[in-house]
C-alpha cells in the first residue's frame, strides 16, 4: 500500500470518529445530565478527529502537487494517532 493509499484510508477511520457520537464517561459507565437523565456527549474525539483529518488532508494534497501550509503528518503517524483517537473514543485512557 503506497503512503497516499494509506493516508486515505485513515481519513476514512478519522471521518467515522468525527460521525460517530461520542459520550462522556466515569468508571467506564455514561455520564448522565441531572436534569433529563439523558448521556452526556463528549465532543473532545470529534475535534481530535478533526484536527487529524486536516493534518491527513494537508499530506494527501502536498502528495498530489498541491501545496500546504505546516509540517506534514506521515502515514504512520497519523495511524498511530488513529489508535489513540479509536481508543479514547472506546472509553480507554
Amino acid at each position: 500500500m503506497t503512503e497516499l493509499e494509506r493516508l486515505e484510508a485513515t481519513r476514512e477511520r478519522v471521518e467515522q470518529i468525527v460521525r460517530t457520537e461520542h459520550y462522556l464517561l466515569h468508571e467506564g459507565q455514561p455520564v448522565r445530565d441531572p436534569d433529563t437523565g439523558e448521556p452526556v456527549t463528549d465532543g473532545a474525539p470529534r475535534l481530535a478527529a478533526m484536527d487529524l483529518a486536516l493534518e491527513i488532508t494537508d499530506a494527501i494534497w502536498r502528495l498530489n502537487g498541491i501545496q500546504g501550509a505546516g509540517p506534514v503528518i506521515t502515514a504512520d503517524e497519523a495511524e498511530s494517532r488513529l489508535r489513540g483517537l479509536e481508543q479514547r473514543a472506546a472509553g480507554g485512557s
